[in-house]
């Protein structure tokens, strides 16, 4: 199928698009005829002409002789050494660009609302692939900002990646929404599409801490330690861990309605029944319990926690249950936080669910002391319940 009826009217079009040179054989097959017939202007050839000449005269090609000229002793071999490759590709990745993002941001200056996807692939993240830093690739940032900056509705950003992405350069920027959606599989356009549009209410929860761009760039990667150390300045890792700043925190989820929570009941005191005194440790005064010398069943712990949906529509939360340490100097390896129990639990609009909840075993030993226990995660409504953990001999 030919674009044209003509190879006369293929010409026309081209030299009224400003395109002053072609490659191949059809300006000089065509372009007569075309004038002849009058489908293109003497005046728009004499000007493409001119233009290929002022290129012509900015090369020195009328200069004498050629060797002596800048460029005149450029050959193949220089077009082809990998420096100029990669120029013609970086050139061609920021031409490409540069026209999806002025078209994106036309779309965006029409919609009435707008949804951006951007994120990752298995090209950044992968099995023997690492990522060298946490920003988004190529001009993505760009996009996003100059899509929100001509946008006349609302922006939705749905990010595609398996692991964080700095966001930091959003602050102010006017975004209505963020959509964390991993990698979805192949029903995941779909599924997307149900949460943006309302037909799902989400629930899911950030299985990992959002690390800012500078974590990658000053903590070693190499270094496999989870506890954080001051005098090496090394922030630690996983939410059990770090010290640092965070863009979101490990838990971290929203929904399209409201939920408030309620702590029934919880145990004032825990004890640990252990098998002898043998199997103690004491740090300035403090005491821990050996976990593989307890009697486990007497470590699980109870909680009862109503939810009520207080929204206008059906949603399901994920509740979390961490459980805080005491603050003990001199016992090395306690972490700040740790999740103990976590379930979805689906509560209608206006209704509340009675939710059980149970602290299990999961550490090698146990810190004596007060304990606690923190339900929710930090970016929404917390219950804070202290508890004390207390030894009873086996004999008891």
């Amino acid at each position: 199928m030919s674009y044209t009826s003509t190879p006369e009217d293929a010409v026309a079009l081209a030299l009224n698009a400003g395109l002053d040179m072609n490659c191949g054989s059809y300006y000089r097959s065509y372009v007569e005829n075309a004038v002849h017939m009058n489908k293109v202007d003497e005046a728009v050839v004499d000007d493409a002409l001119a233009h290929n000449f002022m290129v012509l005269m900015r090369l020195g090609f009328f200069d004498g002789f050629q060797d002596s000229l800048p460029y005149g002793h450029l050959g193949p071999a220089d077009v082809c050494t990998q420096e100029h490759q990669q120029l013609a590709v970086d050139a061609a990745k920021q031409g490409i660009d540069q026209n999806m993002i002025e078209a994106a941001s036309r779309a965006a200056a029409l919609a009435d609302a707008t949804v951006l996807i951007v994120g990752l692939d298995q090209t950044f993240e992968a099995e023997e692939t690492d990522r060298l830093n946490l920003s988004l690739p190529g001009n993505q940032e760009k996009l996003v900002l100059e899509v929100v900056n001509a946008a006349k509705g609302p922006v939705i950003l749905v990010i595609m990646s398996g692991g964080p992405v700095d966001l930091s350069f959003l602050n102010n920027s006017g975004i209505g929404a963020i959509l964390w959606a991993g990698y979805p599989g192949e029903a995941g356009g779909d599924a997307v599409a149900q949460v943006v549009f309302g037909h799902y209410n989400p629930g899911g929860r950030l299985p990992f801490t959002w690390y800012p761009e500078e974590y990658a760039d000053h903590v070693d990667m190499t270094d496999m330690n989870m506890k954080a150390n001051s005098s090496r300045n090394y922030p630690g890792r996983t939410y059990r861990f770090y010290s640092g700043n965070a863009l979101h925190q490990f838990g971290h989820g929203m929904s399209y309605t409201q939920f408030t929570k309620t702590l029934t009941f919880a145990p004032s005191t825990v004890y640990v029944r252990s098998m002898g005194s043998s199997h103690i440790s004491s740090s300035n005064s403090t005491q821990s319990v050996d976990i593989s010398t307890v009697d486990c069943p007497s470590l699980r712990m109870h909680v009862i926690v109503e939810l009520t949906n207080n929204g206008s529509t059906i949603g399901s939360h994920v509740m979390l249950v961490f459980v805080k340490p005491p603050n003990m100097v001199g016992f090395g390896g306690l972490p700040n936080i740790q999740l103990a129990d976590f379930k979805r639990t689906e509560v209608e609009s206006g209704k509340t669910q009675q939710i059980s909840m149970v602290h299990p075993q999961g550490v090698r030993k146990f810190i004596l002391g007060e304990h606690a226990l923190i339900i929710g995660s930090s970016n929404e409504q917390q219950l804070t319940h202290q508890f004390n953990v207390a030894r009873v001999s086996s004999k008891v």
